[in-house]
Formats: structure tokens, C-alpha cells, sequence
């Protein structure tokens, strides 16, 4: 989150433009300018229109919305969006602290930056290979539960449904 001034011999491979023997400051914060916001969904994220798996790169960087399913809280930083059988990745390390009532199987929309994971080992490499996507929260107001999840669970309904039978048999 700080504004830093830097300086240093631009390099560039296909995704991005790196600085070498960069030297840099702090600097008075800039409002940043407001990003357009483009509805994506995580199968069109991962997927091409055949069913093939295809990175969409041209979502490199821009701001993106999602929605998901939460699969896994995080461990760390990395919170688990799921989308019928594609999970992504979303980094919420920037957060203070998630949104109050997050919890596994809610239905959220997640808005943030969309990174690409390549091979930065061969960064003069004509096509680097992309390993994954990640997408990055910056706010809290970044996820926002659209439904919670349905409190008849299937280890709910199997208690109930052992106790009547206990009942039943005594």
C-alpha cells in the first residue's frame, strides 16, 4: 500500500515490464485512477470456448468480478474460489481481516486484480509457459457474500436421521 517513485533499466518479456538495477523512493500517495471493472466468470477464465484448458492473457492486470463458491477458507493468504470443477486461486493478504460471516460454501463475488503465474526463470522467453491465474483483492470491500450456505448440510441431515433411528430401535 505505499507510493513509492522508482528508477531503473525497463526489460520487457511477453507479460511484463521488469526494472533492473531499479533504485526507488517513497512518494506522496496518488489517488489511483478508478479501473473499469469486467464481469468475467472463472470458467472463462481457464477455459477456451471448445472446453480446452486456455488462460485468457488478455486479462492480464485489468480488474476483474467473479463469482464462485468460497471451497476452502485460507490457509495464510489464499482463499479457494470455486466454479462447478475450476478453482481459483484469490490472494487476500492485503485484507485486514475477511468479511464478517465468510465461511465455506458461500456464494460470493470477488472483484481484483488478475495475475498470471509464469515461469520467471527464462523472463527472454518468447512464449513463457503460464502456470496459473491468481486473483488479488485489494479492499475488503472486494468480497461480498452473496449467499450463505444452506444450514441443512449432509453431516447435519445424517445426525438427525441416526438419532430418529436410535429413537426408532429403542
Amino acid at each position: 500500500g505505499d507510493s513509492i517513485e522508482a528508477i531503473g533499466f525497463p526489460e520487457t518479456d511477453l507479460y511484463h515490464i521488469n526494472l533492473t538495477r531499479a533504485v526507488w523512493r517513497n512518494s506522496i500517495a496518488m489517488p489511483s485512477p478508478q479501473d473499469s471493472v469486467i464481469d468475467s466468470s472463472i470458467h472463462e477464465l481457464l477455459e477456451d470456448r471448445s472446453g480446452l484448458r486456455l488462460f485468457q492473457s488478455e486479462l492480464y492486470g485489468k480488474t476483474i468480478r467473479l463469482q464462485g463458491t468460497v471451497r476452502r477458507m485460507p490457509d495464510g493468504d489464499i482463499l479457494q474460489l470455486e466454479d462447478g470443477p475450476h478453482v481459483l486461486p484469490v490472494d487476500v493478504s492485503a485484507l485486514e481481516r475477511l468479511p464478517d460471516g465468510l465461511a465455506p460454501n458461500c456464494h460470493v463475488e470477488v472483484t481484483g486484480s488478475c495475475i498470471m503465474d509464469v515461469d520467471n526463470w527464462r523472463p527472454h522467453a518468447q512464449f513463457p509457459k503460464i502456470r496459473g491465474i491468481t486473483l488479488v483483492t485489494r479492499t475488503a470491500n472486494d468480497i461480498r457474500i452473496t449467499a450463505h450456505p444452506p444450514w441443512w448440510t449432509v453431516g447435519r441431515l445424517l445426525a438427525v436421521v441416526c438419532g430418529l433411528l436410535a429413537l426408532l430401535l429403542g
